[in-house]
């Protein structure tokens, strides 16, 4: 078994190589999923086997399913996967997974109400997914607005050095020259400044 975490390791790093993403749609669709085969009368590990998950979940699982129909140890498995996925970047919802992940792992050393926990759990994220959804909703005027206003002061500056000779001639001046570069520089921190605004809103 110790071999385990170096593999899952190996495969979780392709990941960050992919563009592929979990959503907390898919990881709360899993967690109904195997609630549904534990009340039909399944243990935890055929449920955990029988269910497919999305390509993004088995992805980021690094072949977890496959491994519990082999015969491996599910709760060593499980740590396995906790610990590999600590690697993950922060815009995806590794997390979350990890989080499911520990909760199966608790489930596994013995619980009763496993397809309860895993049905309050597919709960909370559908909420929070919709939540997400409702504050990318509310901030798209914002995100819109920091390209406009990063894009407008650029373009306009373009456009008068195309018509206008006489200002073009300025930029050419050392006091012109310092003049552009500053604005370019003010220009990008209040983009920045609003995307940093705009991602903490979605947190």
């Amino acid at each position: 078994m110790p071999s385990v975490i170096p593999t899952f390791f190996t495969q979780i790093q392709t990941l960050r190589e992919s563009e592929t993403e979990v959503s907390l749609a898919e990881i709360a669709a899993w967690c109904e999923a195997l609630a549904q085969r534990i009340r039909g009368g399944d243990t935890l590990r055929n449920a955990l086997v029988e269910t497919h998950s999305s390509p993004s979940i088995e992805t980021a699982l690094g072949g977890f399913r496959l491994r519990i129909e082999r015969g491996a140890d599910l709760i060593s498995t499980c740590t396995a996967v906790i610990d590999a996925t600590n690697a993950q970047p922060a815009s995806t919802h590794i997390q979350t997974l990890r989080e499911i992940m520990g909760l199966i792992r608790v489930c596994a050393l013995g619980s009763s109400r496993t397809a309860q926990t895993l049905d309050r759990a597919a709960h909370n994220l559908r909420i929070r997914a919709a939540l997400a959804d409702e504050v990318a909703r509310e901030t798209a005027s914002a995100r819109l607005s920091a390209s406009l206003l990063t894009a407008l002061p650029i373009v306009a500056v373009a456009i008068t050095l195309m018509i206008s000779p006489e200002v073009a001639q300025t930029y050419t001046t050392t006091a012109g020259l310092v003049c552009m570069t500053m604005c370019l520089l003010l220009n990008l921190i209040g983009w920045w400044w609003i995307r940093r605004l705009i991602t903490a809103a979605q947190r």
